[in-house]
């Protein structure tokens, strides 16, 4: 038995570049492994937040979650009406409770109660325990708190069940600290050492990614949290032998000894709460990553947020878009913007912030991009600048360059409003201002990305009002007869004038050219002082 006093580091995820080397690749755990059974009596609940809707995300936390899933029902065999998968939108404070008092009812006498959590954490207020942060937690410390579950709220709900065993994998951050080494949510204490509390049942077993001390992020090289990958992993046949039973211990062991052999520049020491000999399932026998090959793939990587990506790739703070429906265009903008249409558009992630002069550079630099057609090298001191002088094709080789594309017209509107809202800008209907957005009358140039934070979208998409135009996908038509209804791009290119399409407003633009249904045309070679770009990219 272990007892120990435990706190989940930060997630300090890195932009996903792969693993490096060809030949060398962390296994995909998208298909599920072989079914052994032994669930029939289990019920689950699974968490995965990738996309807050107001504090930074978590990317890959709803693949891990997904994959979890797949594990849960069609390897262990657990019932799908057992089973509680929460991602982005549903995994609130009052759905995760839901879920887990639902999940300790169903799970028999003789199953397992399954409990897995991937996404941010913090301090509790009074510093005494842990909190998981639900996704409609807003940048406001009392929010965190009113919107967070506490863990020992949790533990204690997980031990009324009458299951034999209750298995908790938590894979969060307790200290409330972003990928940045700074607060998820102004006003948070700093980094504390949260103690744990004592299983609440002798028959619980509590998984945690790391010590007080450290940050719990990703594996190197990709974008998801790595303890919950290893953890799943080893269940699948990665810590034991086929057919051998994978204890607590074994988990523990397995993520302690990959993290010791492949991190660097990151200390992350995974914690067990609970009795090492538990019994977690039986292994697939599935092979798992090549360690020495992999600790070679990674020596002299430093996988933190801080350090450069690998390949010289500057890192790139996606945000997920939740997927819906919503009404594109407008009834009272130019007769460009018409008709009003319902487009249907996927979960998808878009950069926060457009291209900077400093990430542009990188790629020039590694060969993969073009100089801008003026004003380059930049000038000092405007390295946080959005990139300009940058045609279309430009963008669309970066965007490729860093994994991802152009949005579609429809993604690029619809995340300007907030995931769909009906609204005239990203914050509202109120007026684009000065301390809303880089529009005309402002200063006269563009102004570092994310200086006007009071214009940002509820996901926080920053600049998507003013500063510069951006290119998206689509060929340019004057109206949206026969436009795309399921959120894809509008690759028809009969359109007026052979011209892309822009949009966003500018530095230069007034306020009604700002407005998040307003559109524009400029032929592809065409590159100005107005006009740059994000990348996003499928889910």
């Amino acid at each position: 038995m272990r007892n120990t006093t435990i706190a989940a580091g930060c997630l300090c995820l890195a932009m996903s570049t792969g693993a490096w080397g060809q030949d060398v690749s962390w296994p995909d755990l998208a298909d599920p492994a072989p079914m052994l059974g032994g669930g029939t009596r289990d019920a689950a609940v699974v968490v995965g937040i990738s996309g807050y809707a107001f504090v930074s995300p978590v990317p890959g936390a709803d693949a891990n979650a997904k994959g979890w899933y797949s594990y849960l029902a069609e390897t262990r065999g657990v019932p799908t009406e057992n089973i509680r998968l929460l991602i982005d939108s549903h995994a609130t404070r009052e759905g995760i409770l839901k879920a887990a008092r639902e999940a300790a009812q169903r799970a028999g006498r003789t199953g397992t109660l399954w409990f897995v959590f991937i996404g941010h954490g913090a301090p509790a207020a009074d510093g005494e325990d842990g909190l998981l942060v639900g996704m409609d937690a807003q940048q406001q410390a009392d929010s965190l708190q009113e919107r967070g579950v506490r863990r020992g709220e949790l533990l204690a709900l997980l031990a009324g069940s009458k299951a034999r065993a209750i298995h908790v994998v938590i894979d969060a951050c307790f200290s409330g600290r972003g990928s940045d080494g700074g607060a998820i949510v102004p006003g948070l204490q700093p980094l504390v050492t949260v103690a744990a509390p004592r299983p609440a049942k002798p028959r619980m077993v509590i998984l945690t990614a790391a010590k007080g001390d450290q940050f719990a992020g990703p594996l190197p090289g990709e974008d998801r949290p790595a303890f919950s990958y290893l953890v799943l992993g080893g269940l699948r046949g990665w810590a034991a032998a086929q057919g051998k039973q994978v204890t607590s211990g074994d988990l523990w062991r397995y993520a302690k000894r990959v993290l010791e052999s492949t991190l660097r520049g990151r200390e992350q020491t995974p914690e067990l709460i609970g009795d090492e000999k538990a019994v977690f399932g039986t292994s697939a026998g599935e092979e798992g990553p090549d360690l020495p090959r992999m600790a070679m793939a990674t020596a002299g990587r430093n996988p933190s947020a801080s350090a450069a990506p690998s390949r010289g790739r500057p890192r790139i703070q996606w945000v997920t878009i939740p997927g819906g429906t919503f009404l594109m265009g407008s009834d009272d903008l130019p007769a460009l913007t018409r008709p009003r249409h319902r487009v249907k558009v996927p979960t998808f992630d878009m950069a926060k912030t457009a291209v900077t002069n400093a990430q542009y550079d990188a790629c020039v630099r590694s060969g993969h991009c073009t100089p801008p057609h003026d004003g380059w090298p930049v000038p000092a001191g405007e390295e946080r600048h959005p990139v300009v002088h940058v045609d279309w094709e430009q963008a669309r080789a970066f965007s490729l360059w860093v994994g991802g594309r152009l949005p579609s017209e429809a993604e690029w509107e619809y995340a300007a409003l907030s995931a769909g809202r009906d609204w005239k800008y990203p914050w509202g209907d109120g007026s684009a201002t000065c301390e809303r957005a880089v529009i005309a009358g402002c200063r006269g140039a563009t102004a570092p990305v994310c200086s006007k934070t009071a214009g940002n979208t509820r996901q926080g998409l920053c600049d998507m009002a003013g500063n510069v135009w951006q290119w998206v996908q689509d060929w340019y038509h004057d109206s949206y007869h026969g436009a795309p209804a399921d959120g894809s791009a509008w690759t028809d290119s009969t359109g007026l004038g052979m011209c892309r399409v822009v949009r966003g407003g500018s530095w230069d633009s007034p306020p009604k050219n700002v407005r998040s249904g307003f559109r524009a045309c400029v032929t592809p070679i065409g590159q100005d002082g107005f006009i740059g770009f994000r990348p996003a990219r499928s889910r």
